[in-house]
């Protein structure tokens, strides 16, 4: 089962239980956390970029489908080599969700961002489940 209102603490909790991400920040992208424009270390934004879902049994309420969630990588100039470390990153967030019915998964090509001085990775993730639309405990 898939909690709609869950689902991105639930895909950063996985990340932070792996020991890799202990010096990576790890936010909700449009959250209430602040990051620094420039920032001083790899940062991981994260959200929900897409939905689609259907009835899965007539005449009842119970929906299944997909949830595309990004996880949108900034990696400073000054910390690491974006690309090398993109890579690794990307391993280790594909490793600490694999038991969680992951449909696919997308990378796009690292970019160099003057904005924030960083270099960018785009990811994505598209689970398969059952939807609920809530939260686990309500």
């Amino acid at each position: 089962m898939f909690y709609l209102n869950d689902a991105v603490d639930n895909f950063i909790e996985l990340l932070n239980n792996n020991e890799y991400f202990e010096n990576i920040s790890i936010v909700k992208a449009f959250g209430t956390d602040t990051v620094e424009t420039l920032p001083g270390c790899i940062y991981i934004a994260v959200g929900i970029s897409e939905m689609n879902f259907s009835d899965r049994a007539a005449g009842q309420d119970v929906k299944a489908g997909e949830v595309q969630i990004f996880a949108d990588i900034f990696i400073p100039y000054t910390v690491a080599p974006g690309a090398a470390a993109a890579q690794e990153i990307i391993s280790e967030i594909c490793s600490s969700i694999m038991d969680c019915n992951v449909l696919s998964i997308y990378v796009g090509k690292p970019y160099a961002d003057s904005n924030t001085r960083c270099t960018v990775v785009e990811s994505a993730y598209k689970f398969n489940d059952l939807i609920c639309f809530g939260g686990q405990n309500e």
